[in-house]
């Protein structure tokens, strides 16, 4: 054979067997005495007369099996076989190895004969039927399965899961112990050599611990349960330094060293609020500006940022609402003081490079995204028309952020320039930073950077009280773009962090939230009127408004889904809602919420997060607090919020129609 490894029985090779002999021999001798061991194959018929013969338990079995009196152990099959002039070796001598081993796992310290382990199975074998070789583990022959002479009939793996587990969970109600006790039979006693595969990977990873190990483990198992019934895990919170530089611009820094990035996010205290009459759109005109370059950033800062690799989107960006406008980017840890420098110029030098040709261009740029964001999309005009309802003019949330085309259009290069001049200065700004920096020396960069520019003039906070809905306003207009019916109800709402705000939140969840929501039940499920439903608690600095939205299913009309709507509301105004649903809500806010926390930055990262309390409540580690208000919500609020809120009298009613069903 050339010097490979020796051959036996048949042309298989001898090395696995010897080493599977071995192991049951060392293990037989421990727990049963030595015996004779010319051969150590022990063929049984049945998996509880296995049981008894490697015990050295009296007992009889068929064709194969032999008892050796005065040997002190057993002679096994292969050597009964031999001297009945039987080959000793071959493929059924290799199984009768591995059903040995499974009987000798089971008599280590077994209960008895005829009891079965609440885990194990048998070593593998290979499946020479379909499956192509696929390993499959073997399970003790059940009484009387048998085939031919002696030989185990297959059944199908789903069958032999299936008598597994129900062996597994029989064997536990008789011993009245769970699966993973620690009794004789458990893988946690057993040594590790005769574990299964997957049992030995679990040992190795610490899921299956060693039996010295149980006793401490179920102690200190009980004292977590004890001590986690007892009290709840401290809510997270954000570690930051604040620092305020002599210009008046409020750094706040977060380290954070999961990841080689960093996070630097700059909010401006200025928003559509802020727009004088005729100028709507201004605030978000000039985020636009933001990036048309500045004068050591040319052309553009997103060059700039595509060569050290932060993509234009969610790792670089700026946004604008009714209340502050942004300019956020994610960079790698490396080049903070990149990142540091772009904003810096942005503050101080963008004017330097500000003409006709640039805000011409953005001009247009803005006009386009009014086109496609609203007047080119479906039920987009709808969105426009809340803004005009609930905010009536000289209410500067009138229009909405994106403001009217003409007055964008009609927007002069002075104009530009003194509306920067008024907001965007050092004292107006919140620079956030978090991510994989040491602070003092990103406080030294910040100051490098920002210190030198001066000053802007003092800003008040713009505070006007919310016109309120005195009446029902009904609107009704087709849409050329929508191709099914849309309803939407809304109310007068509450400022951003308002007692009342997290009941609304939750309230909204309850409603229009999932497919577990009261709307979509009824709507959606039920009656199968609705395609979606919706429910949303809207709130800003200086208001807000609560919306439901439910878009009908093909052939179906408003009028059919205007009952149902209006049962939902009457229904949780009358008898409230429940203490699970409750509960859902403010599981899954939270857990957003956390979400959020868990990202260094982007859009509603850690960094905003921590712009957002600073900006509004002046404690960038709110973080605690905002969860606890929501953790703190009852059933009564709730209710009490949709009694005082979703009042019939005073709401605005849109009927949405497609321009081809309208009539």
């Amino acid at each position: 054979m050339g010097g490979g490894p020796a051959l036996h029985g048949g042309g298989r090779r001898a090395g696995p067997r010897i080493l599977l002999r071995l192991r049951a021999r060392r293990h037989r001798d421990r727990l049963c005495g030595p015996g004779p061991h010319a051969s150590d194959h022990e063929h049984h018929a049945r998996h509880r007369n296995a049981t008894a013969r490697a015990c050295h338990l009296d007992g009889t079995g068929a064709a194969g099996r032999a008892r050796v009196r005065g040997s002190g152990g057993l002679v096994p099959a292969r050597e009964a076989r031999a001297a009945h002039g039987k080959d000793g070796g071959g493929p059924e001598a290799a199984a009768a190895d591995r059903r040995e081993l499974a009987a000798a796992r089971i008599c280590h310290g077994g209960p008895g004969v005829g009891a079965r382990p609440p885990l194990h199975r048998g070593p593998h074998s290979r499946c020479r039927g379909r499956g192509g070789g696929r390993r499959q583990r073997e399970r003790p022959r059940e009484p009387g399965e048998q085939h031919g002479a002696g030989e185990e009939v297959p059944a199908p793996p789903a069958a032999r899961r299936r008598r597994d587990r129900d062996g597994r969970r029989h064997a536990a109600r008789h011993r009245g112990t769970s699966p993973l006790a620690t009794g004789p039979l458990s893988p946690l006693s057993t040594p590790f050599h005769f574990l299964s595969r997957g049992e030995r990977t679990l040992r190795r990873r610490g899921v299956i611990p060693h039996a010295p190990e149980v006793a401490l483990q179920r102690t200190l198992l009980a004292f977590v349960i004890l001590a986690a019934g007892a009290a709840r895990a401290a809510d997270p919170e954000i570690q930051f330094e604040k620092h305020v530089l002599g210009n008046g611009l409020t750094v706040i820094l977060s380290e954070d060293h999961r990841l080689p990035q960093v996070a630097v996010d700059i909010w401006y205290h200025v928003g559509a609020a802020n727009e004088l009459a005729g100028r709507s759109g201004f605030a978000h005109l000039f985020e636009h500006m933001g990036f048309s370059g500045s004068r050591h950033v040319q052309p553009s800062s997103w060059k700039i940022f595509e060569d050290i690799g932060s993509r234009a989107g969610a790792m670089v960006n700026g946004t604008t609402n009714f209340d502050r406008t942004n300019f956020l980017e994610v960079v790698p840890g490396a080049e903070l003081p990149t990142a540091l420098w772009v904003e810096a110029d942005r503050l101080g030098y963008l004017l330097d490079t500000l003409d006709e040709v640039k805000l011409k261009v953005q001009r247009d740029v803005v006009s386009n995204e009014k086109r496609q964001s609203y007047e080119n999309r479906p039920y987009g005009m709808a969105d426009l028309k809340i803004c005009d309802v609930v905010f009536p003019k000289p209410h500067p949330y009138y229009g909405c952020v994106i403001g009217d085309i003409a007055e964008i259009q009609a927007a002069s290069v002075d104009d530009v320039r003194n509306f920067f001049r008024k907001y965007y200065g050092p004292n107006n700004a919140i620079l956030a930073i978090v991510g994989d920096f040491d602070t003092p020396q990103a406080l030294e960069l910040v100051k490098k950077y920002f210190a030198d520019i001066p000053r802007g003039p003092d800003t008040q906070v713009t505070d006007i009280a919310q016109p309120q809905l005195s009446s029902v306003v009904k609107e009704r207009f087709e849409d050329k773009l929508a191709e099914l019916p849309r309803y939407v109800l809304v109310w007068n709402g509450v400022k951003q962090y308002a007692p009342e705000e997290a009941a609304g939140d939750v309230l909204a969840y309850i409603l229009g939230s999932g497919k577990t929501s009261r709307l979509y039940r009824s709507l959606v499920v039920d009656k199968k009127i609705a395609s979606s439903v919706s429910a949303d608690d809207n709130t800003f600095a200086l208001g807000g408004w609560i919306e439901i939205t439910a878009t009908a299913t093909k052939d179906h009309t408003v009028a059919e889904m205007q009952p149902s709507v209006q049962a939902v509301i009457d229904d949780v105004r009358r008898r409230g809602v429940t203490a699970a649903e409750v509960e859902r809500a403010k599981a899954n806010i939270v857990a957003t919420k956390v979400r959020s926390f868990e990202r260094i930055g982007g859009f509603g990262g850690k960094a905003d997060l921590l712009a957002n309390y600073q900006t509004y409540l002046g404690d960038p580690g709110w973080f605690p607090k905002d969860l606890a208000r929501y953790r703190a919500v009852t059933p009564d609020e709730v209710k009490a919020f949709a009694e005082k809120h979703l009042v019939d009298d005073r709401r605005l009613e849109l009927d949405v129609a497609p321009a081809r069903s309208a009539k």
